[in-house]
């Protein structure tokens, strides 16, 4: 997002929508880095309209769940199929976990689908080992995926909240 007062009214919406949550902000900037045909302003209207959507099936989600979520669902949305395939097999790991184990779990031959969630943050590398860890962990009991129109595969949202590595 270029430096002008305009960007300055994205940024602080973008943040505002992400709940100010690291790993919300951290999905949604590697969307908009990701994606440079995206327009930022786009991006905050979709990023707006997802958080609305999500508000409107909640029974007992709060604001920051649904803050990640809608900003997950985004992400996802703009995987390879193949990714996205990827991803969803790699939610049987409740920790970290080796590429090896991953291409396997994942049918992920050459690591293309790791390498996506990997460069998207939505996989974290440690370079000293070899290990990956899910920014997704099984902790919580919120459901994401849920409902047909939903974008991310049902999972717990406690898949979402890995302690990273890196």
């Amino acid at each position: 997002i270029r430096n002008t007062h305009h960007s300055s009214r994205i940024t602080d919406d973008l943040a505002s929508l992400c709940a100010y949550l690291p790993l919300a902000l951290r999905a949604a900037a590697t969307t908009l880095t990701e994606t440079p045909d995206l327009d930022p302003q786009k991006f905050v209207e979709q990023l707006r309209d997802e958080k609305a959507r999500l508000n409107l099936k909640a029974e007992t989600a709060n604001n920051e769940m649904i803050s990640v979520e809608a900003s997950l669902n985004l992400s996802y949305a703009r995987l390879s199929e193949h990714a996205q395939r990827v991803f969803c097999a790699l939610s049987v790991f409740p920790a970290d976990f080796d590429s090896r184990a991953a291409e396997v779990v994942g049918e992920d031959e050459e690591h293309k689908g790791l390498s996506e969630l990997v460069k998207r943050s939505l996989v974290s590398y440690k370079a000293l080992t070899p290990a990956l860890t899910p920014t997704l962990s099984h902790n919580e009991t919120h459901i994401v995926g849920e409902g047909e129109d939903s974008p991310l595969p049902k999972m717990p949202l406690g898949f979402i909240f890995g302690r990273g590595v890196g």
